[in-house]
């Protein structure tokens, strides 16, 4: 996080790719609470979602929403679907994985009043 800081910083704007190996990252070393600061960046300037070049691009949102499923954060996990849905965004590949790990989440560890909006 502080590299992605640096890199802001001096004026380097971070992909959606980027943001994809920052949380794979530490996904892999258990720490996926590294979501809720991407998203609060995201919310801020949502600029690299409306430049989505190439696959990894794409493939942020279901690797995210895979990471609020792990953090058991249905709040989180409709933050991420705002983000998207706001912006355009459209899964590239398979879309049903995006919306289950959203469905999933968002039933479990969210309320149902809120779950039962999305069904």
């Amino acid at each position: 996080l502080k590299t992605m800081r640096e890199l802001v910083g001096i004026g380097v704007k971070p992909s959606l790719t980027t943001y994809r190996a920052l949380l794979r990252s530490c996904m892999a070393t258990k720490r996926p609470g590294i979501l809720y600061a991407i998203v609060e960046h995201l919310e801020r300037d949502p600029s690299p979602i409306k430049r989505v070049s190439e696959e990894n691009d794409a493939d942020f949102f279901i690797l995210a929403m895979s990471a609020a499923r792990l953090l058991e954060s249905g709040p989180l996990a409709e933050r991420l679907y705002a983000l998207a849905a706001t912006h355009g965004w459209k899964p590239m590949g398979n879309p049903s994985e995006f919306l289950s790990h959203f469905l999933i989440t968002v039933s479990h560890y969210g309320d149902l009043e809120t779950a039962m909006r999305y069904y």
